[in-house]
């Protein structure tokens, strides 16, 4: 392939986009929404964080292993990116659901979580990584499709902001934010409007 339409070239860069999206999402609101949303301790939210990372550099190399030495002829990368694409929508929807958990089930339910919201963005960003080398053998399109990449991955520092604006809409809408708080100081900041 020589030549690549502009929608093909927004699609190739969508799995970037979902993927960083909601990791940026996760690592910059993850640690508020366990801390003052679902009221388990900074060092447990920490914990949680943590051992997603580390769970994460375990699991880089062994898909990439995996995702190589499948047969090129059902598809190398492609089947993790199809296959993958709802259960991680799915395991990421439930990563920022604080349900009503005594403190040991919200423990082992958010630790559970963030390992299958970590494998599954592994599972579709590693081969999406590589997807471009199996795309096409021309040097230049391959660029191309590596700048398509990068600038998606740019495009995900928009998550906080959505967020930010989501929460302060849902706030505006029903007063639930100020509900789920558990932290006394910081509803009473939520209630007086001194929170965005």
């Amino acid at each position: 392939m020589k030549r690549m339409s502009p929608a093909r070239a927004i699609a190739y860069g969508l799995p970037g986009l979902a993927t960083l999206f909601t990791f940026t999402m996760f690592t910059t609101y993850g640690l508020y929404f366990f801390t003052n949303i679902v009221g388990l301790s900074g060092k447990f939210a920490g914990l949680i964080m943590t051992i997603g990372t580390l769970w994460d550099a375990v699991t880089d190399p062994l898909v990439g292993i995996i995702s190589d030495n499948r047969d090129p002829r059902k598809g190398r990368r492609r089947p993790f990116l199809l296959v993958c694409a709802i259960p991680f929508g799915i395991v990421t929807w439930l990563l920022f659901t604080a349900w009503d958990f005594v403190e040991i089930q919200q423990k082992i339910y958010f630790i559970i979580v963030a390992l299958l919201f970590y494998t599954f963005q592994t599972l579709i960003d590693v081969p999406y990584t590589s997807l471009s080398g199996e795309v096409t053998d021309n040097y230049d399109l391959r660029s191309k499709l590596a700048t398509i990449r990068t600038l998606s991955a740019a495009a995900d520092k928009l998550g906080p902001y959505v967020l930010h604006f989501s929460a302060l809409s849902v706030r505006l809408v029903s007063g639930s934010v100020i509900r789920r708080v558990k932290d006394t100081k910081i509803k009473i900041l939520l209630q007086k409007n001194l929170i965005p």
